[in-house]
């Protein structure tokens, strides 16, 4: 396991419990987003675990006729990465769906110079909301408030004046607006 996953744990019932003897309960880690910066910053066959939305689920077959699944994946810094399920073990009606969040084990592996994940689990995360893989800036607030400001710059000055902070029509100060960028 990725030392930044923390591995699933298993815990016995309460003394007090009902449980019969011999059981479990299994109390799976939350959810975490996997990201493309840490798949590229994982060594080759790295264990990772983690959430990210389906872009791209397709089947295919290998050279010897097995069925494997070829995934384009967005993680939750809004990057896309593709994965691949080798020998994938179930009837391709049961694959990860597009716009479906699962959470996905596999390793880590270089395929033409970027990192590409080798599924060996996946399951659906219903309750992972979609939001959090949606694309966003990858520029800073301080660099969207100065593009902003070059182009105010090349405005005529009443049109200028109509969308700067301070004028009535405007509300609050644009600096501090935190609006995701599509």
């Amino acid at each position: 396991m990725h030392p930044n996953m923390p591995p699933d744990l298993v815990t016995a019932p309460p003394a007090d419990s009902v449980e019969p003897a011999g059981t479990y309960a299994v109390v799976r880690s939350a959810p975490v987003p996997l990201t493309l910066d840490a798949l590229e910053g994982a060594p080759s066959g790295a264990l990772m675990e983690g959430c990210a939305l389906v872009i791209r689920s397709e089947t295919a077959t290998d050279r010897a006729g097995r069925l494997y699944l070829t995934l384009t994946l967005r993680g939750g810094d809004g990057a896309r990465f593709e994965a691949r399920w080798w020998r994938y073990p179930y009837p391709p009606g049961q694959r990860p769906l597009v716009g479906q969040v699962c959470r996905f084990t596999g390793t880590v592996d270089p395929y033409q110079g970027s990192p590409q994940l080798s599924i060996t689990r996946a399951r659906p995360e219903p309750d992972m909301d979609v939001a959090r893989f949606a694309r966003g800036t990858r520029r800073s607030e301080a660099e969207l408030v100065a593009e902003l400001e070059r182009r105010i710059v090349g405005l005529d000055a009443e049109l200028a004046a109509l969308v700067r902070p301070g004028h009535p029509r405007v509300r609050g100060d644009y600096s501090r607006a935190r609006h995701r960028c599509r």
